[in-house]
């Protein structure tokens, strides 16, 4: 048995991030990703009575950005609360060809498979807490989770052998969501315990 092997890859990956300190107090930052990749592999494997050839090409492509904002404020009993907010959304695509042959010393045609795939990621995110005290030993924390979550794949496959041709067509689509609130009441009955 031989096998060869080879392969290619470039990568792009860029992650600016901006931060901006109000008037009021108030701190925005906002994280952006730009990431691009590309895959490129052969590879040869000769069993003797036959041999195998294999080139695959991969795209990934993604995109994200993620805005968080926060506030600090006194509330009535002279303490300071917080308020934070969160919301970000991420974009990702995969798309891969590939083919595969396979050479026989027993036949003179050869088997061949066509594979093309294609998928699509995206969610959206948004979280949030307010957190303030109405004594040093008493804090009221709440707050949420949230996002979606959508995927697409589609994959169409030809196969080859002896003239007759297979063809497999596979298509599926995903959507997940969630919600999540909470309200927390914290009290400190002494310095190392809390309920």
């Amino acid at each position: 048995r031989g096998n060869a092997r080879a392969g290619i890859s470039a990568a792009l990956n860029i992650d600016p991030r901006f931060t901006w300190m109000l008037e009021n107090g108030d701190t925005l930052t906002l994280k952006n990703r730009i990431f691009y990749q590309k895959i490129d592999r052969d590879s040869l494997t000769d069993w003797g009575n036959s041999t195998d050839k294999t080139k695959t090409h991969d795209d990934r492509k993604g995109l994200g950005a993620e805005l968080n904002w926060e506030r600090r404020l006194a509330n009535e009993f002279g303490n300071e609360s917080t308020f934070k907010f969160n919301l970000g959304v991420n974009h990702f695509v995969l798309g891969t060809t590939g083919s595969d042959q396979t050479s026989a010393s027993n036949s003179s045609l050869p088997s061949t498979r066509q594979t093309q795939l294609n998928e699509t990621h995206q969610d959206w995110k948004s979280t949030g807490s307010y957190v303030t005290s109405f004594a040093k030993t008493h804090i009221l924390k709440s707050g949420w989770d949230s996002a979606i979550t959508l995927s697409d794949s589609h994959k169409n496959q030809t196969t080859m052998q002896a003239q007759s041709p297979t063809i497999l067509n596979d298509n599926s689509d995903v959507r997940i969501q969630r919600a999540a609130f909470y309200v927390q009441d914290e009290w400190q009955t002494t310095p190392t315990w809390s309920n």
